[in-house]
Formats: structure tokens, sequence, C-alpha cells
């Protein structure tokens, strides 16, 4: 059965890099003593995918890389890189990459050439908080936020077209209408701007927000604009009139006395459609609301079973099953065609960090803070095994090809494994440190196990 996917999640997998690779501010990061190649690039804090999804783009503290978005090869490192890297944006056909960071540096990457030449363009006075192509890609809009102004930059030539200026506080979000003619601003005051690109000439939206606006999405048709807080609030706005719409709030319910748990809106986003807005929340939950009415429609979230926080999630090889633990030391296993719950796994009495299923989807990993890995039946939910003997909590989990070994990864920088069939503990793997092993995964032919932490070692 065919399903349109709630989300799509871009996630950067690992490659090979030699020590002359590893560079940051132009200076070569030089590898330990006795290490001949580094695996990865260092912490990613930003990443962005082209519209079509055929190119990744990844910053971190090592510099910028470009990856094929369908195979994962690695095609480039731009040069160029600045340190401070805070934000990247492809444009609309994937032709050119922007990034900003702190120090005000804005760059411009050619990836069309296949030379990912870069331009330097004008600094701005604080941190680049917010990019944004317009959608012919010709424009590039930038704030420095703490400058209290916003830049128009002519992508093909890297000059600047137009400053707007007008926001009496840091200027946090930008966003272009569909058809590029106008471009929405939030501030750290709560205030929204709609300016004309053409002119620059803005007016201020009535009914300014509680919190500092840091989201903006226009409808497909342009006709509607959506503006979201840091707190709880978004609201929409009709683009002709500047007068406001809707208003999506909630009172976020207190889980443990005197203390409110996140309840920020992360992102807010139209469907193709249009006629609804859909907005996602530190709350764990993904909420859909009918434009016109303001009610809500849907609603999926997690933490309506478990207690709050999420740990981790994973999807069943064919996709119809996800489980999930959260803070109330269980596991869920949800029917992702009802979007309900249809087993609880109790035996865990700390939290579960990681989860894994089998590669033929019938059995489930669990690996806990209570220093144990449990196995399940996910026909039945039936325990079938623990696997134990650790000192620090299990933080990953997987399981080889065959399914015939499971790995697990604890906190004290060793690796256990096990034989699936008679839980039988095989070998102790150990690389003299005490770095906490946050990732296991097998060689597509099980030969080879590959573990990251704060190094990656095969």
């Amino acid at each position: 059965m065919t399903r349109k996917p709630l989300l799509t999640v871009a996630l950067a997998g690992l490659g090979l890099l030699t020590a002359r690779d590893g560079i940051a501010g132009g200076e070569a990061v030089p590898l330990p003593e006795g290490s001949i190649a580094r695996l990865g690039r260092g912490e990613i804090q930003v990443m962005a995918l082209s519209a079509d999804g055929t190119r990744l783009a990844l910053g971190s503290e090592y510099g910028v890389w470009i990856r094929d978005g369908q195979t994962g090869a690695d095609l480039a490192r731009l040069e160029g890189t600045a340190e401070g890297i805070r934000i990247l944006a492809l444009s609309p056909d994937g032709s050119t990459l922007a990034g900003g960071g702190v120090g005000g540096w804005v760059r411009l990457w050619d990836l069309a050439s296949g030379r990912f030449e870069d331009s330097l363009l004008e600094r701005h006075k604080g941190m680049v908080v917010a990019l944004a192509f317009s959608p012919d890609g010709s424009l590039l809009a930038t704030t420095g936020g703490e400058d209290k102004e916003i830049r128009l930059w002519s992508v093909e030539t890297a000059r600047t077209e137009a400053i707007l200026s007008g926001h009496l506080w840091d200027v946090l979000s930008v966003a272009f209408s569909p058809d590029g003619s106008m471009l929405a601003s939030g501030g750290r005051n709560g205030e929204v701007r709609l300016w004309d690109v053409a002119s620059g000439e803005h007016q201020v939206l009535p009914h300014r927000h509680e919190d500092m606006v840091y989201f903006l999405a226009f409808s497909p048709d342009g006709g509607t604009l959506a503006s979201g807080d840091d707190d709880t609030g978004v609201r929409l706005w009709d683009v002709a009139s500047a007068q406001p719409g809707a208003v999506f709030k909630e009172e976020w319910p207190r889980m443990v006395p005197g203390r409110r748990p996140p309840g920020r809106i992360l992102s807010v986003t139209f469907p193709p459609g249009g006629g609804a807005v859909a907005i996602g929340g530190a709350d764990h939950a993904i909420k859909r609301w009918e434009v016109e009415t303001g009610e809500l429609e849907a609603t999926l979230s997690l933490e309506t079973e478990h207690m709050w926080r999420v740990w981790s999630v994973a999807f069943s090889p064919d996709g119809e099953t996800l489980a999930s633990t959260g803070h109330d030391h269980a596991v869920r296993l949800w029917d992702m065609e009802g979007r309900r719950v249809r087993t609880v796994l109790h035996g865990h009495w700390r939290n579960v960090n990681a989860l894994a299923f089998s590669p033929d989807g019938s059995l489930l990993a669990s690996g806990s803070s209570d220093l144990t890995v449990r196995v399940w039946e996910l026909g039945s939910g039936r325990h079938l095994a623990t696997l134990g003997g650790g000192a620090g909590p299990v933080v990953s989990v997987a399981f080889s090809p065959d399914g015939a070994s499971l790995a697990n990864g604890d906190t004290r920088g060793r690796i256990f494994l096990w034989s699936v069939a008679d839980a039988r503990l095989k070998a102790v793997l150990k690389d003299g440190t005490d770095r906490t092993v946050r990732s296991v995964a097998f060689s597509p032919d099980g030969r080879t196990l590959v573990s990251g932490g704060g190094l990656v070692r095969l």
C-alpha cells in the first residue's frame, strides 16, 4: 500500500576524509597520532536538501560538503569555508548554495559549474540568522539579526541590490512570497513586516506576537502568510489586506508540578494544496489546522502516549510499524495505517535510549540506561531475552544483515556482540577510551562493524 509521507528527513551518512580534507578556517586539522584517516565531518551543525532531492549540503566545524542526495556519495568539499557556520540554503534549482555564520559572513557557492567557486559577500554586523532565496533564484535575502536590516543580494553578481531598513529590533526570519514580489520578515519584538521587493516599501502588520517571530511561510497561492513565534502562537494573515486571520494557540499542560514542558513551535508550513497549515513543536506533535475555520483537523503526537519526552524512534523494514520510547521507560509499537498504538512493551526500568528492528522485521531490540538490551518478538509482543552484563547505559543497538548477531554500545566505550539465537555473548570490543558509543552499524556483508562516538572506528 502506498502512503503519503508526513515528513521528509535528510540524514548525513559517513564518508572517508584524509588529513588534508579536515580543514577549518583554511588551516588543516591534524589527525591524532597513529590515525591514518578521519571518518565523518565532525558534528553536523546545519544541512540543506535541494528541492529535487539530488543534492545535500552539510556544514560542520570542519567545513561544508556537497553529497549526492540519492546515493550519499561525496561530490565536493567547498573552498572558502568560514568558521562558525550557522545556516545553509540551496537555491530552488539547486545551482547555488548560500551559507552564513558567526561574524556576519555570507557566502555563495556556484554548484552548477562543478567548480564550486565561492563569493564572499559584505558582512552583516551580527551573526547571520536567516537566509531565503527568491522563487526564481535570482535574489538572496539575508539578515544579521543584530543590525536590524535585511539585505537583498543579486545571486549572479554577488552585489547588494537593496537594504531594507525599518525593524527596531533584531530580524530573525525572512520568507519570499511564491511569485517573489513580496518578502515577509519577523522580529525579536514579535513584529511582522511585509515588503514590496521592487520598491522596498513596507507595512507593519497589526497585532504583534507575544514572543520572537522565528517562522514565516506563505501559502502556495501567496494569499495567506503564517507567522510563528518562539512560544506557542501561530497567526494567519491575509496578504492583500494585511489583516490578521485565525490564531492557533494552545496552553501546554504541566506534566511536572511547577515545570512547563517545551511547547515551543519549531516549524510552520502549508501543504501543497493549501487550505491548511501544519505546525510542528517541541511537544513532539504535528498539528494540522484548517485555515478558514481555525479548527484543529488532526494531531500526530507521540507525547499523548509517552510521558513528555520521546527518546528514540525506529521504523520496521516494511514501514508499517513505528517503535518509540519515552520518558516512561516503555516501548510503544504504532500501527502507521491507523496512527494508533498497537502494543506497549514493558520491562525496562530506566530510559530506553535505542531501538533496532531485525532485517526481517520479526524482532525488536531495545537498549536502556538500566544496562540491558531486551529482545522482543513483534508478532506477539513477547519478551524473548535480556542481554546484560554492561557497566554503562546502553545507547546504541544494531542487528547484523542476516539477523544472527546483535551489537550494542554503551557509555563506557565498549561494544558487546551477541548471538541472537541463544542470547550468548560472543565478544566485547573496546578501543581503550571511555568515549560513549553513540552509534553502531554493520556493513552490508556483515563482516565489518562501525562505531561512532567522539570518534568513528572500523
